[in-house]
């Protein structure tokens, strides 16, 4: 997806449940591309040229603004990891 992403950031949670880390993809989509969907960014993980190894493949893929903070706009992980740790 070349000129379509903003940015994009991997990180796992810890899953009482499974007992096992669940990797949670997010990307955030250029303004150019608000139609962008997960199912896109899936297509596009599974091409020849950009795949991933079947066990490095995240577990869900988000579409969301990514939280940033400081001068330099870094992506706010403690953030991201309350937002995915909340209860369902």
């Amino acid at each position: 997806c070349p000129g379509k992403l903003r940015g994009m950031f991997a990180f796992g949670i810890w899953d009482k449940k499974k007992n096992d880390e669940r990797v949670v993809l997010v990307v955030e989509t250029a303004a150019a591309s608000p139609n962008l969907q997960a199912n896109d960014i899936w297509k596009y993980l599974r091409q020849p040229a950009f795949a991933l190894d079947q066990t490095a493949r995240p577990d869900e893929i988000v579409i969301m603004t990514l939280p940033r903070r400081g001068r330099q706009a870094k992506v706010d992980k403690d953030q991201l990891r309350q937002y995915f740790q909340r209860p369902v």
